[in-house]
């Protein structure tokens, strides 16, 4: 449909998974190509950046690029924790640090907002990881978690923050129960 010119909006994009779900279905026992949980996310993951690159595309810009970037990184950390539930600090950090930098240039939130929204980000996730070990004796969260936040802080400013950990905590539950669904 999108090859035919149709408009790149919710009704296509289903239309097309719809497709993809179809075909899935009618292969044969024979194919060696299994559809499995870790390549269907890997296609997820290649049409997320596929969306997230089409504002560069079609309004090149320094801050749209740099979107897209963050998409790339935050694709790649999310491909990263599913694997080893680690997020690397070499690409939390330089994803903390655009962020600043864009906000510093004028690309992003006020510069103001994004260090409070960094420092607010990793401290909220610290102090409830000094809490949870103090409770139960060891780490909850990893410091990657709380570098990431700091990050996502970075790039929205602080005042994005609840809205963005009351999104995650909804995905989150979801995501567990979709696993629990899938392991039944």
């Amino acid at each position: 449909r999108i090859a035919r010119g149709e408009a790149i909006e919710g009704a296509t994009l289903r239309a097309a998974a719809a497709a993809i779900l179809r075909r899935r279905q009618t292969r044969p026992r024979s194919c060696r190509w299994r559809f499995t949980p870790l390549r269907s996310s890997a296609l997820l993951g290649v049409s997320v950046l596929l969306l997230a690159a089409l504002p560069a595309a079609l309004e090149p810009s320094m801050r749209t690029l740099a979107a897209a970037v963050a998409c790339t990184a935050l694709l790649l950390l999310a491909f990263i924790d599913a694997r080893t539930g680690l997020l690397p600090d070499a690409i939390t950090l330089p994803l903390l640090w655009t962020g600043l930098l864009l906000a510093a240039a004028g690309q992003g939130p006020a510069p103001t907002d994004a260090i409070i929204g960094a420092a607010l980000g990793y401290g909220f996730l610290r102090g409830l990881n000094v809490l949870f070990s103090v409770v139960r004796g060891r780490d909850g969260l990893g410091g990657g978690d709380m570098k990431l936040l700091a990050a996502l802080g970075a790039w929205l400013g602080w005042a994005a923050l609840p809205s963005l950990l009351l999104w995650a905590c909804v995905a989150g539950v979801a995501a567990a129960f979709l696993l629990r669904g899938l392991s039944a």
